[in-house]
């Protein structure tokens, strides 16, 4: 974090240098949803806070350990470093006291949402694999003994690591009506060829859903970020590794998509090679699996790591990596 205070991160100490402001938003801010609202004396109107979304982990990397494929025992665990527990008297302080910090505390002395008539629950999307459809599913159950009538919009669109939206994937408007006391799920499907050409760096989505009760004016919203799994590639090693010996790296990758990948080539960082090496490949058809092999030299001892990245047309940065030892 540079030069930032870490406890004053901590406590909301957002006056002091340097971007403890930034920072502290990134670990202990507060989401909150408003709609445009002319009566309102700021002309908009807080239907909701998400006082849980930001800063549920924060991670570092472990010093002396060596990352596993798709794990994290490599990852220390640093909350408790830089906020307080959640929902504990000292956390709503901190993030009171950066409000009062920023000139932004009477935004929470905004009244909260009425109670609510109809209650609604964007289910969250756990793992999608590159290739295959994801569905936006919003739960809705209306409580009261009268037809309730729901406007609800749904929107995909990807987006870049530091929040930016970049290109859109979904956006459709639905009504429905609720009669008394009635439970429905609202399911629309996501087709892989509807993102594979919007996806930018990491694979990110970002889904909202926006709901109107026609009848009370009740509002809600609420939002789930995840990424789209790039295949595994998988990398082997033939021979006794040791310096000055040649062995052999054998890698397999599979498309998972129902196209055609193109310009398709393999970048590999690893024991021997003073720079990246290319390699190049044909196409490969859909769900073919493609094994290359390359010759490697060691010309040091001890822990090493291999990275290769496969790029195509279609689809790019899947990354595979294999710890290796070489002896002396």
């Amino acid at each position: 974090m540079g030069p930032a205070s870490v406890e004053a991160i901590k406590r909301g100490e957002v006056g002091l240098p340097y971007d403890v402001a930034f920072v502290f938003a990134e670990v202990n801010s507060d989401v909150v949803h408003w709609q445009l609202d002319e009566s309102s004396e700021l002309g908009w109107k807080k239907i909701k806070t998400n006082r849980y979304h930001v800063g549920r982990k924060l991670f570092t990397k472990k010093a002396g350990v060596e990352a596993e494929y798709n794990g994290i025992n490599d990852a220390e665990d640093i909350t408790d470093i830089y906020k307080f527990k959640e929902g504990t008297e000292e956390e709503r302080m901190a993030v009171l006291n950066a409000a009062r910090g920023a000139g932004l505390s009477f935004l929470f002395e905004i009244p909260a949402p009425g109670k609510e008539e109809v209650e609604f629950d964007l289910l969250d999307i756990e793992k999608v694999v590159v290739g295959n459809p994801f569905f936006i599913q919003v739960e809705m159950a209306n409580r009261v003994g009268s037809q309730r009538t729901i406007t609800l919009s749904l929107n995909a669109n990807s987006f870049f690591p530091n929040g930016i939206l970049a290109k859109k994937i979904k956006n459709e408007r639905h009504i429905v009506r609720l009669k008394p006391y009635q439970k429905e799920v609202l399911r629309v499907r996501v087709n892989p060829e509807e993102y594979l050409d919007n996806l930018v760096d990491y694979s990110l989505i970002k889904v909202y859903a926006v709901a109107t009760v026609k009848e009370t004016q009740q509002t809600w919203s609420e939002e789930d970020d995840f990424s789209i799994e790039k295949p595994h590639m998988e990398l082997y090693t033939r021979g006794f590794i040791e310096v000055g010996r040649e062995f052999t790296l054998e890698i397999r990758l599979t498309n998972p998509i129902r196209r055609v990948l193109e310009d398709c080539w393999f970048s590999v960082e690893g024991p021997g090679l003073k720079r990246q090496m290319r390699i190049n490949s044909r196409n490969i058809m859909p769900g073919e699996t493609i094994t290359n092999t390359i010759r490697l030299v060691p010309d040091r001892p001890g822990s090493r790591t291999i990275v290769v990245v496969f790029h195509s047309r279609q689809l790019t940065d899947v990354v595979g990596t294999k710890n290796i030892l070489v002896r002396g």
